[in-house]
């Protein structure tokens, strides 16, 4: 348990936080099977589901990005409160159209509304432990809160997605709703816009204190922060591959009953090694360098993701789940304190949305490029493909950690 005691002593801001973005994880429930609900509902195939996936990515993406940019520059709960309002009409809707050609607009709907507000939640986070101690700890907890609740939401959905997909969304409308009231109610804005502003114009030396500063000039200054974005693009197209090409891959495997279930458990054991190991790996790797854990954590990527090419039990998909799993927690965890500290507090919602966005970007590309190669190849030689990315992306990123080290010394 001494693990655990890393995570005393932080501000109330904080832990409130956390326990909203695990309610909102419990809400999920329809991430992970909306590729098997547009195959066998809405009659979509491999390549329009591919396109829809990134039309949706792109979508969220740029929700990301507005979302960001708005807590930034009106505050980080005002940016909440409009991405709750935007979410619950579209989760009301999905409720009557789930079974209707309307509901692949209302499935890129979905992440853009529900995503417009993580940068802010994050942001939150940032602003209370900007420059002092536990940064990553806070960060990590975040992280373990959000994947709490992801841990319940996606079995619960794929438990019900069969006989009961109706009430998915009503459950999902209901816990947004919870999430945003626990939110509004007793959490704080600590951020003032103005006064970001000038402090980001006195530090980076642009006198123009009443204007915004440029993020690329942000860039020049912290060169890390590009490279970790391009990279944090190639790596989700790869892990977006679970949600997109394993739901499906295990549909023709076992049915769609068997697929449904299996993979809402999938990301249930994804999830569950999040909240229990997290604490214990970043006890051995917050000293380190970001990109050094980040070649570890590929190398898993690489073990986890290539296995699933030859695997034909179900239970063994969720057993080598576990590997690809120590490896997001390697990758994932130290993101948020390692941007917190190289952007100043005027663009960290904006800094922290461009990491998301990032991740949209792969998760993108990742669909559309591996639906399109499904057409002539097999599963198993899309996962060796897949591994085969993690593998150069792991070596990438030592070099990095090389050059980066060099530097600092």
């Amino acid at each position: 348990m001494h693990y655990l005691d890393q995570y005393k002593g932080m501000t109330r801001q904080i832990y409130l936080v956390c326990i909203t973005r695990t309610i909102l994880g419990l809400g999920s429930m329809s991430n992970v099977f909306s590729t098997l609900q547009m195959r066998s509902i809405l009659g979509l195939k491999e390549a329009q589901i591919g396109l829809v996936v990134s039309a949706a990515s792109i979508m969220a993406m740029s929700s990301t990005l507005l979302g960001g940019r708005l807590a930034d520059r009106i505050g980080r709960k005002k940016t909440c409160l409009i991405s709750t309002v935007l979410a619950c009409t579209s989760y009301a809707l999905s409720y009557f159209y789930c079974r209707k050609p309307l509901m692949v607009l209302l499935i890129i709907l979905n992440q853009c509304f529900g995503n417009l507000a993580y940068p802010a939640f994050t942001a939150i986070v940032g602003d209370e432990v900007k420059n002092g101690r536990m940064q990553i700890e806070a960060f990590s907890l975040l992280y373990m809160s959000s994947n709490l609740g992801f841990a319940i939401g996606p079995s619960i959905g794929g438990m019900l997605y069969y006989n009961h997909l109706e009430l998915v969304y009503i459950l999902q409308l209901t816990m947004t709703l919870v999430s945003a009231s626990f939110f509004q109610f007793f959490t704080r804005e600590n951020y003032d816009p103005a006064e970001a502003r000038r402090q980001a114009a006195q530090e980076l030396h642009t006198g123009a204190e009443d204007k915004d500063v440029s993020i690329l000039t942000i860039f020049r200054q912290h060169t890390a922060l590009p490279v970790l974005f391009i990279t944090m693009a190639i790596l989700t197209m790869c892990d977006q591959m679970v949600n997109f090409m394993l739901t499906m891959q295990m549909s023709d495997y076992f049915g769609d009953i068997v697929a449904s279930r299996y993979s809402g458990f999938i990301w249930t054991v994804n999830c569950l090694c999040i909240v229990f190991f997290t604490p214990v790996i970043i006890t051995e790797t917050k000293k380190h360098h970001q990109f050094r854990n980040m070649f570890f954590g590929l190398l898993l990527y690489t073990a986890g993701f290539g296995s699933y090419a030859f695997l034909r039990r179900p239970w063994l998909f969720l057993l080598f789940g576990v590997i690809w799993s120590l490896g997001e927690i390697m990758i994932s965890t130290g993101v948020g304190a390692f941007i917190a500290s190289n952007s100043p507090p005027s663009h960290l919602a904006r800094c922290q949305s461009l990491y998301e966005a990032s991740r949209y970007i792969g998760r993108a590309a990742g669909p559309t490029l591996f639906g399109f190669l499904l057409g002539f190849i097999s599963y198993s030689t899309a996962w060796i493909i897949n591994a085969g990315i993690c593998l150069a992306s792991a070596f990438f990123m030592l070099a990095m950690y090389r050059v980066y080290s060099a530097r600092k010394e």
